[in-house]
C-alpha cells in the first residue's frame, strides 16, 4: 500500500484481508505491517533478548541448588518453575534431571544411611529462532476488525489513521471547553450538560474541520510556536493564537465601543482558515 501521509519518512503499511468470527459475528480483518513497528520492534528485540537470558540464567541458578527428596517433587518444582518465568520462551532450554547420594544421620539420632536426591542442571542454549520470528512479526503488525462492506481495506486504513483526531476530541471534552464549572445533582441537569459540553465538541470539530479543508484548499497552514509548519490545523493551536488578542473597550458619549488591537500575521491567518472576520471577535456575547 505503501505511505498514507504526505510528509518525509512516513511510515510505509502493506495490508492483507481476511474474515474471521468475533464475539460471534462476522467481521473483517484487515492486517497491517507498518515500517515504523517494524522499526521499533529491530531496535527492542535484541535489549528484551538480552533481558530474558539475564532473567533465565538468574532463576535457572536458584533452581540448580534446590534438591528434591523423590522425582515427582522435582518434576512438579520445574513445571511451576516453567509457568512463572515467560522469558523462557526466547531460549531453548537443557535441563537434564541428575541425581545424586549423601550420607545423613536422622536428628533423633541413628546410624548414619545413604540419602538420593533429585536435582536440575539447568543450562540455557541457543536463542529460540520460531519465537524470535512470531514475536517479531506480532510487534510488527496489528489487526483492524471492521464491519463496513464498502470501505476498501486501504480506506478503512486511512481512516484508522485519522482516529487520533476523534480521541483528541474527547480528551478535548474532559477537559475544560470554555464552560463555566457547575456542580449539579439533579439527573434532568446532568443531561442537559453533557449535551451542552458535547455540542460545544461539535463546534470545537467543526471549527477544526473547516480550518484544514481551506488549508489544504488554499496551500496555507500554520506554524506551530517554534515555527513549524502544521500540515493539519487544530483547533486547540487556533485557540492558542486568538485568546491573546486585546480587546479595547471605551466609552463615548455614553456608548461602549470594542476595538481590536492589531493582529499579527499568524492570528490573521487563524481567522481566514475558519472564514470569521476578525472584527466579529469584538461582538458583545449574548447572555
Amino acid at each position: 500500500m505503501g505511505a498514507i501521509a504526505r510528509r518525509l519518512g512516513a511510515a510505509e503499511y502493506r495490508i492483507w484481508e481476511t474474515s474471521g468470527i468475533v464475539a460471534g459475528h462476522s467481521v473483517r480483518l484487515v492486517v497491517v505491517e507498518s515500517s515504523a513497528l517494524t522499526a521499533k520492534a529491530d531496535a527492542s528485540m535484541p535489549h528484551d533478548r538480552d533481558t530474558a537470558a539475564t532473567r533465565v540464567d538468574r532463576a535457572a541458578h536458584r533452581l540448580s541448588r534446590q534438591r528434591f527428596e523423590c522425582e515427582a517433587d522435582a518434576r512438579k518444582a520445574r513445571e511451576a518453575w516453567e509457568k512463572a518465568l515467560p522469558a523462557l520462551a526466547w531460549w531453548h532450554i537443557e535441563a537434564p534431571l541428575e541425581t545424586s547420594t549423601r550420607r545423613r544421620r536422622r536428628p533423633g539420632g541413628g546410624p548414619l544411611e545413604t540419602v538420593t536426591e533429585w536435582h536440575w542442571m539447568i543450562q540455557r542454549g541457543a536463542v529460540n529462532q520460531a519465537f524470535i520470528n512470531q514475536e517479531h512479526l506480532r510487534r510488527r503488525t496489528f489487526v483492524l476488525i471492521a464491519h463496513d462492506p464498502d470501505r476498501s481495506a486501504s480506506e478503512l486504513l486511512a481512516a484508522y489513521n485519522e482516529e487520533w483526531v476523534v480521541e483528541g476530541t474527547h480528551a478535548t471534552i474532559k477537559g475544560p471547553l470554555g464552560i463555566a464549572p457547575v456542580f449539579l445533582k439533579d439527573p434532568t441537569k446532568l443531561t442537559a450538560y453533557v449535551y451542552v459540553v458535547y455540542l460545544a465538541a461539535l463546534l470545537w470539530s467543526v471549527m477544526q474541520a473547516v480550518a484544514r479543508r481551506n488549508a489544504v484548499q488554499w496551500g496555507v497552514t500554520l506554524p506551530y510556536p517554534n515555527g513549524q509548519p502544521q500540515e493539519a490545523p487544530s483547533t486547540k493551536r487556533i485557540k492558542e493564537l486568538l485568546m491573546p488578542i486585546p480587546i479595547v473597550c471605551y466609552r463615548l458619549q455614553n456608548v461602549t465601543y470594542r476595538v481590536l488591537a492589531e493582529l499579527t500575521w499568524v492570528q490573521r491567518l487563524a481567522c481566514l482558515l475558519l472564514e470569521v472576520e476578525p472584527r466579529r471577535l469584538t461582538a458583545v456575547p449574548s447572555g
